[in-house]
């Protein structure tokens, strides 16, 4: 009577080819995992971003109308009108052109004196969101005086921006709108 043998256990060959495929999917799990902290990194600071925008558009709502953070001598007629100066301020530490005001002290980045106008006494949300001292996020904004027959007042133009490592600068924008308390008495 013959007796056949079955295969038992493996060869060495096969258990090392058996390795380098979990090592492949293990370092393919370590990419996911990088890419899923950067995603919750730079959702985070989007967050935050939008929250000091907001704050800021609701800030401008108890400011005077004639207020010197509304100054603006360029009129727009609708949104895309070709004064307004743009929607994006780009990603060098250099603002692609110069916004009309800042909440940075010294900001090189604004027309001059306009710089740092929201001081000490901002009752809103400050830049520095992390409390290290230093701001985490400057914002910006262009006003422009607006009146399409519709609306009468001051269309606020507003960014968020930061710095992200090795991206660059990164921003969110946002628009406000200040009511003219004297109406449309001047258009009768």
């Amino acid at each position: 009577m013959k007796t056949s043998h079955g295969q038992r256990g493996c060869t060495i060959l096969e258990g090392m080819i058996a390795m380098v495929l979990m090592v492949v999917g293990v370092l393919g799990l370590a990419g996911l995992q990088v890419v899923g902290v950067r995603a919750n990194h730079f959702g985070k600071r989007m967050s935050e971003a939008s929250a000091l925008a907001l704050d800021l558009e609701e800030q401008m709502g108890n400011w005077a109308y004639t207020d010197s953070r509304f100054a603006t001598t360029v009129t727009a007629s609708g949104p895309s009108d070709s004064n307004i100066l743009g929607w994006d301020l780009g990603r060098a530490a250099a603002t692609s052109y110069q916004p009309s005001f800042s909440d940075l002290p010294g900001d090189t980045n604004v027309v001059s004196n306009h710089a740092g106008v929201l001081a000490s006494n901002y009752q809103g949300i400050q830049s520095d969101v992390s409390s290290t001292g230093s701001p985490d996020y400057v914002r910006y904004w262009n006003v422009y005086n607006y009146n399409d027959g519709t609306s009468n007042g001051r269309l606020v133009q507003i960014f968020v921006r930061w710095k992200e490592p090795a991206l660059g600068s990164r921003q969110i924008t946002a628009t406000a709108f200040k009511t003219n308390p004297a109406g449309f008495m001047g258009l009768l």
